[in-house]
């Protein structure tokens, strides 16, 4: 389910391009936990959160829309710089992997795709397989994104700074297009 490249796969290309493999690593981790965090819920029949969820589902998804408007801003606005060293600042990990996880938590209707897969692997009826699925969905998801990062970092220090505005550009394009998409989608479900 992390495979297909939206809003996320941007994200962690843009921060492993920016600022190294560990970074565009760490923000998958973010979409990892997220992933895990619904699989769980999905998983455990937790009907009072998913229902909660799901119902909510427009309003969650207005505020990922405004999310994903920020993040196009401020991806335009991103400074351009290839120094490798300078980029390596560990304060902030915990903030790359929180803006993803918050990203990815903001699509609630993920958990709808988890009760359905793991209804179709009629996971309820065998004890203890449920954990042992999200762990799946886990370990799965992050493999997932250390191998894109750990892709896109061969072609890091191969990119001019003219290169990397461009490719902040395309990135913030794309973001501000999901933002867009998303908005209408909330606004739509709401009105």
């Amino acid at each position: 389910m992390a495979a297909p490249v939206g809003p996320i796969g941007i994200l962690c290309i843009r921060k492993t391009l920016n600022q190294g493999r560990s970074y565009g690593f760490i923000s998958g981790l973010g979409a990892a936990t997220a992933d895990a965090i619904y699989g769980s819920i999905a998983a455990l029949g937790l009907t009072i959160i998913s229902q909660f969820l799901i119902k909510q589902a427009n309003w969650i998804n207005l505020f990922g829309a405004i999310f994903l408007l920020y993040l196009a801003y401020v991806t335009f606005r991103a400074p351009v710089s290839n120094n490798i060293e300078k980029d390596h600042d560990k304060g902030n990990y915990f903030k790359t992997f929180g803006t993803t996880l918050f990203l990815t938590l903001t699509n609630p209707l993920t958990i709808v795709s988890f009760i359905g897969i793991f209804a179709g692997m009629n996971i309820g009826s065998v004890s203890g397989s449920s954990v042992y699925l999200v762990l799946g969905v886990f370990m799965g998801s992050a493999i997932w994104w250390l191998l894109l990062s750990s892709f896109v970092g061969l072609f890091r220090k191969m990119i001019s700074s003219e290169s990397m505005k461009l490719i902040n550009t395309i990135s913030g394009l794309i973001l501000f297009g999901f933002g867009i998409y998303s908005l209408y989608k909330a606004y739509k479900g709401l009105f």
